[in-house]
């Protein structure tokens, strides 16, 4: 990575670009290169709030580690997405809550929350057959008879599914919409049009999340 980033900058290249990147090989000296190359956003799979769920899920990292490598790409000026995912097999209602409050203090400059889907051939979903949380392989249903109106499974064990939906719509609002965050972005704006992409952009995520 180091010697694509010099290379970038000997070229004198332009370009303005992004990674997906694990906390786990990002260090300071990293993200000194990959800003002075041209990256303005690093997105960053977080995961969870909580070690416990962090460890069931084999991520290798912890949430204080996840905290300290936002704060140094923060201090690069380089931009940061988080993603994170509810429902994991196990996970309390107090865990996810724990997962968003997190998010919030994390304050990364954007964030993507989601509804863990087990796919065909995962560890995941083998074991949700192996054990009955899956009654039937919808996968294999699937892509036997396909269809418009499939909906994946989700893990239901210890959270009703339609209480994820509604933490999940609490985390973007939670997230979304705190008064500093608001500020920041209007704060950020460069222009009249600008303004109206990011209005446009933030009814949108509005009105999809009160659908769901």
């Amino acid at each position: 990575m180091l010697d694509i980033c010099s290379g970038i900058r000997q070229r004198k290249l332009k370009i303005k670009w992004d990674i997906r990147a694990h906390v786990n090989t990002i260090d300071a000296e990293m993200l000194c290169e990959l800003k002075k190359s041209g990256c303005e956003l690093i997105c960053y799979g977080i995961e969870s709030g909580n070690n416990e769920i962090l460890k069931r899920m084999k991520k290798g990292i912890t949430k204080e580690k996840a905290a300290e490598v936002i704060g140094l790409t923060k201090k690069a000026g380089i931009r940061t997405l988080a993603y994170f995912m509810l429902g994991f097999p196990a996970e309390t209602r107090e865990q996810m809550r724990e997962t968003i409050d997190f998010s919030k203090k994390l304050d990364p400059d954007f964030c993507h929350y989601a509804i863990l889907v087990p796919f065909p051939c995962t560890a995941v979903y083998e074991e949700g057959l192996a054990r009955g949380i899956f009654k039937k392989d919808f996968w294999r249903e699937f892509a036997a008879n396909p269809t418009a109106h499939f909906k994946p499974p989700v893990w239901v064990e210890k959270v009703p599914e339609h209480e994820m939906r509604e933490l999940l719509e609490k985390a973007y609002k939670e997230f979304y919409f705190r008064p500093v965050y608001l500020m920041r972005r209007l704060l950020a704006v460069r222009s009249w049009g600008d303004f109206l992409r990011k209005t446009q952009t933030g009814l949108r995520l509005f009105h999809q999340q009160g659908a769901k």
